[in-house]
């Protein structure tokens, strides 16, 4: 993936998590994108095995908590078929 298009995707998160949610200050990078929906994996800027499986809101302005919906992961659930769902 471009790193222009994950930047997008980066800000987007950015726009979307104010203080209060779980992922303030915490998403590091773009891992992929889902192949069927619009869920987004980010990587923990923090801890290289913590990702966070993210559904955008796509919304102008920080949401209200819990969205963006968002399911965090470590390393060792990250297995093949979890990213055949996903594109990178």
């Amino acid at each position: 993936m471009a790193s222009e298009e994950a930047a997008l995707y980066v800000a987007q998160l950015a726009k979307e998590v104010g203080p209060g949610h779980s992922l303030f200050g915490r998403v590091g990078r773009l891992v992929a994108l889902a192949v069927r929906d619009d869920d987004v994996l980010f990587q923990d800027q923090d801890a290289s095995d913590q990702f966070y499986v993210v559904h955008l809101t796509y919304g102008p302005a920080p949401q209200e908590p819990p969205f963006p919906w968002v399911s965090p992961l470590r390393l060792a659930d990250l297995d093949r078929d979890f990213f055949m769902e996903f594109r990178g």
